[in-house]
């Protein structure tokens, strides 16, 4: 195998763990948030905050370094427009949980807001949809160059 071809293994799995965990994340976690009662919310919290972490800090560590890997690689035009594509995506997913979706986190950390639940649950949508785009673009890209 070839770094190329574990480089575009590696991206698509790791992009098929995200797409998994982000929407599991979108449509039971984040709404289970507004359940959980107030007594236990900073532990719930960051419990789960501790454990999301181990399974999304690997993936995503993944996908940026293959992605960055892949748009540096020589490939066909397509091939390499999808790499660069795939790495926007990659790094866009990036900002949006560094700068945004961590913002809510931590303020959840100190308090259960209903409004900053909601709010998260908004954003979040946009990781999502970066995440279902990367997974359709990575597949792409897969097939496109071997």
């Amino acid at each position: 195998m070839t770094l190329t071809e574990l480089a575009l293994a590696a991206q698509l799995l790791a992009a098929g763990v995200m797409v998994g965990v982000i929407w599991a994340v979108q449509l039971l976690v984040y709404p289970a948030f507004a359940s959980v009662s107030l007594p236990d919310w900073t532990r719930h919290h960051t419990s789960h905050s501790r454990r999301i972490t181990w399974i999304v800090l690997p993936a995503m560590a993944t996908e940026v370094v293959a992605c960055a890997w892949l748009a540096c690689v020589s490939m066909s035009t397509l091939a390499h427009r999808l790499a660069l594509a795939n790495l926007v995506l990659v790094l866009s997913t990036w900002v949006v949980t560094a700068y945004v979706a961590r913002r809510h986190h931590r303020r959840l950390t100190d308090a259960w807001h209903a409004s900053t639940i909601q709010s998260l649950v908004r954003v979040n949508w946009v990781r999502t949809a970066l995440w279902s785009a990367r997974a359709v673009l990575g597949s792409a890209l897969v097939i496109v160059a071997t």
